[in-house]
C-alpha cells in the first residue's frame, strides 16, 4: 500500500460529540453490506467503535499494540458481526499518547504499520481518530490520502473546522502531501430547525462542493444502533453516505461473484 494510499481515510473532527464514531461504524458497515472489504482502525482511547463493532468482547490486541509494539495491522484485525474488520482500542490505548511522546519518527508509526498491508487485503481503511489533535490523531493524517469530517449543526462545531484546517494544513506542508480533504457531513441534522438550514449555507460558503450532500439526520434507530444494524431515517442516511462516498473516492462496488481480488475497484485501475 503505497502512501499516502487513497483506500486510507482519517475521519476527524476536533470537536466531540459530532457523531464522528457513529459516522465511521455505520458507514463501514453499509460499505461491507455492498461488498466492499472494510477495516475500521479504533485510535480513539475511548473505545467506542470497538464496543459498536464488536460489542461481545474486547479484542486482547489492536491498534495501540500495532502503535507501541510493532504488531502486524493484519495479525491485530479481527472480523466482526457487521462483515466489517475490526483494529480495536484495547486498554493499552488509554497510554499510547503518552507512550508515544518520547518515540523518534512517532508521527510516522501508523503509516509504516500500513504500508506493511497486502495491497490486496482491505479495499477501504477508515481511521477513527481521537477528538483531538494529539499524536494519534497525527498519526491518522500522517497515514490517510484522506480527511472526512463530521459536523454538527452547531456554531462551535462549525468553529472548529478551521483550526482542524489548520492542522491538516500542517502536516500536509510538513509530512504528507498527499494528504486530500474528501469532506464535511452534517450530522444530527434537524430539518425542522432554522439552525439547520443556517450552518448547512455557512458551511457551503466555506467548504464548496467538499461539503457532503448525503447528511445524517436526528433519529432515534441511531442511538444505541450496533454498526449494520440500522432502520428507518437512518438507513437511508447511511445509505447515501455510502453513494457519496463511493462517488467521491472514484470506488466501484464489485459485481455479484466478482473477485475482488482481481477486480481493480477504483476507477483506472
Amino acid at each position: 500500500m503505497a502512501p499516502p494510499s487513497r483506500r486510507v481515510v482519517a475521519v476527524v473532527a476536533q470537536k466531540g460529540g459530532v457523531g464522528k464514531t457513529t459516522t465511521t461504524v455505520h458507514l463501514a458497515a453499509v460499505l461491507a453490506r455492498r461488498g466492499l472489504r472494510v477495516v475500521v482502525v479504533d485510535l480513539d482511547p475511548q473505545g467506542a467503535a470497538t464496543a459498536l463493532l464488536a460489542p461481545a468482547e474486547v479484542p486482547a490486541t489492536g491498534a495501540a499494540e500495532v502503535l507501541l509494539d510493532g504488531a502486524a495491522v493484519v495479525d491485530v484485525a479481527v472480523p466482526t458481526p457487521s462483515g466489517v474488520d475490526l483494529v480495536a482500542a484495547t486498554d493499552a490505548m488509554a497510554r499510547a499518547e503518552l507512550a508515544l511522546a518520547g518515540e523518534v519518527g512517532r508521527e510516522g508509526f501508523l503509516r509504516g504499520a500500513l504500508e506493511a498491508v497486502p495491497a490486496d487485503r482491505w479495499d477501504l481503511v477508515l481511521l477513527d481518530c481521537p477528538p483531538s489533535l494529539g499524536l494519534l490523531t497525527v498519526n491518522a493524517l500522517c497515514a490517510a490520502g484522506w480527511t472526512l469530517t463530521p459536523v454538527l449543526p452547531a456554531l462551535l462545531s462549525l468553529a472548529s473546522v478551521r483550526q482542524l484546517e489548520d492542522t491538516v494544513a500542517t502536516v500536509r506542508q510538513r509530512i504528507n502531501r498527499g494528504l486530500r480533504p474528501l469532506g464535511y457531513v452534517l450530522t444530527a441534522v434537524d430539518g425542522r430547525e432554522r439552525l439547520a438550514a443556517e450552518a448547512r449555507d455557512t458551511l457551503r460558503k466555506h467548504a464548496g462542493d467538499l461539503l457532503w450532500r448525503a447528511e445524517v439526520r436526528v433519529s432515534a434507530d441511531l442511538k444505541a444502533a450496533l454498526a449494520g444494524n440500522l432502520r428507518g431515517r437512518a438507513r437511508e442516511d447511511f445509505d447515501a453516505l455510502a453513494v457519496e462516498l463511493v462517488r467521491r473516492l472514484g470506488l466501484r462496488l464489485p459485481a455479484a461473484g466478482e473477485d475482488k481480488r482481481q477486480a481493480g475497484l477504483f476507477d483506472g485501475e
